[in-house]
Protein backbone atom coordinates (compact mmCIF):
# COMPACT_ATOMS: atom_id res chain seq x y z
CA UNK A 1 0.00 0.00 0.00
CA UNK A 2 1.65 3.59 -1.16
CA UNK A 3 0.32 5.38 2.30
CA UNK A 4 2.43 2.36 4.29
CA UNK A 5 5.43 2.40 2.42
CA UNK A 6 5.29 6.27 2.80
CA UNK A 7 4.68 5.92 6.67
CA UNK A 8 8.38 3.64 6.71
CA UNK A 9 10.33 6.08 4.44
CA UNK A 10 9.52 8.53 6.52
CA UNK A 11 10.16 6.75 9.84
CA UNK A 12 13.89 5.47 8.16
CA UNK A 13 14.49 9.19 6.71
CA UNK A 14 13.46 10.84 9.87
CA UNK A 15 15.86 8.12 12.12
CA UNK A 16 18.65 8.19 9.19
CA UNK A 17 18.68 10.98 7.32
CA UNK A 18 17.80 10.91 3.26
CA UNK A 19 21.90 10.20 2.98
CA UNK A 20 22.58 7.66 5.12
CA UNK A 21 24.77 4.66 4.17
CA UNK A 22 22.83 2.13 5.65
CA UNK A 23 21.87 -1.55 5.51
CA UNK A 24 18.30 -2.20 5.24
CA UNK A 25 16.00 -5.67 4.95
CA UNK A 26 12.52 -6.42 4.25
CA UNK A 27 11.70 -9.82 5.52
CA UNK A 28 8.52 -11.30 3.49
CA UNK A 29 9.55 -8.34 0.63
CA UNK A 30 6.48 -9.87 -1.62
CA UNK A 31 6.24 -7.87 -4.74
CA UNK A 32 9.04 -5.75 -4.37
CA UNK A 33 7.06 -2.40 -4.45
CA UNK A 34 8.65 -1.18 -0.96
CA UNK A 35 12.25 -2.51 -1.82
CA UNK A 36 11.83 0.20 -4.81
CA UNK A 37 10.28 3.24 -2.72
CA UNK A 38 13.00 2.46 -0.59
CA UNK A 39 15.71 2.62 -3.40
CA UNK A 40 14.45 6.11 -4.98
CA UNK A 41 13.77 7.55 -1.47
CA UNK A 42 17.55 6.42 0.23
CA UNK A 43 20.14 6.98 -2.48
CA UNK A 44 23.07 5.84 -0.55
CA UNK A 45 21.37 2.39 1.14
CA UNK A 46 21.66 -1.35 0.64
CA UNK A 47 18.42 -3.06 0.58
CA UNK A 48 17.94 -6.63 0.46
CA UNK A 49 14.65 -8.76 0.15
CA UNK A 50 13.97 -11.75 1.61
CA UNK A 51 10.65 -13.57 -0.05
CA UNK A 52 9.86 -17.35 -0.17
CA UNK A 53 7.03 -17.50 -2.48
CA UNK A 54 7.75 -17.90 -6.10
CA UNK A 55 5.59 -15.61 -7.74
CA UNK A 56 6.22 -12.65 -5.97
CA UNK A 57 9.98 -13.12 -5.55
CA UNK A 58 11.36 -13.58 -9.57
CA UNK A 59 8.81 -10.78 -10.38
CA UNK A 60 10.57 -8.45 -7.53
CA UNK A 61 13.64 -9.77 -8.60
CA UNK A 62 12.89 -8.67 -11.98
CA UNK A 63 11.92 -4.94 -11.28
CA UNK A 64 15.21 -4.83 -9.19
CA UNK A 65 17.12 -6.36 -11.75
CA UNK A 66 18.94 -3.01 -13.15
CA UNK A 67 19.87 -2.26 -9.05
CA UNK A 68 23.00 -2.17 -7.98
CA UNK A 69 21.79 -1.59 -4.30
CA UNK A 70 18.99 -4.16 -4.13
CA UNK A 71 19.51 -7.70 -3.48
CA UNK A 72 16.14 -10.39 -3.28
CA UNK A 73 16.74 -13.74 -2.11
CA UNK A 74 13.96 -16.41 -1.95
CA UNK A 75 15.25 -18.15 1.32
CA UNK A 76 13.58 -18.27 4.92
CA UNK A 77 14.61 -15.29 7.21
CA UNK A 78 15.40 -17.40 10.02
CA UNK A 79 18.26 -18.96 8.87
CA UNK A 80 20.02 -15.62 8.20
CA UNK A 81 22.37 -13.62 10.44
CA UNK A 82 20.36 -9.92 10.36
CA UNK A 83 22.85 -8.56 12.56
CA UNK A 84 24.15 -6.08 10.54
CA UNK A 85 20.69 -4.26 9.50
CA UNK A 86 20.50 -0.88 10.85
CA UNK A 87 16.79 -1.02 9.70
CA UNK A 88 14.27 -4.42 9.62
CA UNK A 89 11.07 -4.00 8.23
CA UNK A 90 8.38 -6.79 7.91
CA UNK A 91 4.62 -7.22 7.59
CA UNK A 92 4.75 -10.68 9.07
CA UNK A 93 1.51 -12.95 10.81
CA UNK A 94 1.69 -12.74 14.59
CA UNK A 95 3.39 -15.97 14.79
CA UNK A 96 6.34 -15.13 12.71
CA UNK A 97 6.44 -11.87 15.13
CA UNK A 98 6.26 -14.15 18.20
CA UNK A 99 9.45 -15.55 16.30
CA UNK A 100 11.01 -12.10 15.79
CA UNK A 101 12.01 -11.67 19.86
CA UNK A 102 14.37 -14.51 19.49
CA UNK A 103 16.42 -13.02 16.36
CA UNK A 104 20.20 -11.28 17.44
CA UNK A 105 19.92 -7.81 15.87
CA UNK A 106 22.20 -5.17 15.89
CA UNK A 107 22.41 -2.94 18.84
CA UNK A 108 20.51 0.44 17.86
CA UNK A 109 19.06 -1.00 14.62
CA UNK A 110 15.09 0.02 13.76
CA UNK A 111 12.82 -3.13 13.66
CA UNK A 112 9.67 -1.91 11.95
CA UNK A 113 6.26 -3.53 11.74
CA UNK A 114 3.03 -3.02 9.74
CA UNK A 115 -0.10 -4.12 11.17
CA UNK A 116 1.40 -6.54 13.96
CA UNK A 117 2.95 -5.52 17.04
CA UNK A 118 5.63 -7.70 18.97
CA UNK A 119 3.51 -9.43 22.49
CA UNK A 120 4.99 -8.01 25.17
CA UNK A 121 8.15 -5.38 24.23
CA UNK A 122 6.48 -1.52 23.82
CA UNK A 123 6.87 -0.38 20.36
CA UNK A 124 9.20 3.22 20.60
CA UNK A 125 6.68 4.59 18.44
CA UNK A 126 3.31 3.90 16.43
CA UNK A 127 1.85 5.19 13.34
CA UNK A 128 -1.17 5.06 11.97
CA UNK A 129 -0.74 5.23 7.91
CA UNK A 130 -4.09 6.04 6.19
CA UNK A 131 -5.66 4.49 3.48
CA UNK A 132 -8.78 2.58 2.83
CA UNK A 133 -8.10 1.29 6.35
CA UNK A 134 -5.98 2.65 8.98
CA UNK A 135 -2.82 0.27 9.32
CA UNK A 136 -0.48 0.67 12.62
CA UNK A 137 3.10 0.34 11.95
CA UNK A 138 5.18 0.29 15.12
CA UNK A 139 8.70 1.14 15.71
CA UNK A 140 10.97 -0.56 17.90
CA UNK A 141 14.96 -0.14 18.54
CA UNK A 142 17.04 -2.72 19.63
Amino acid sequence: MPAVRQTIIDIITTAHGTNANINIIDLGSGWGGLLQKLNGALPRATITGYETSPAPYWISKLFSAFSKRISISQQNFFDKDLSQADVIICYLSPWHMNEMKNMKLKTGSLFISCSFPMIGIVPISTHISKSLIDIPVFVYRN
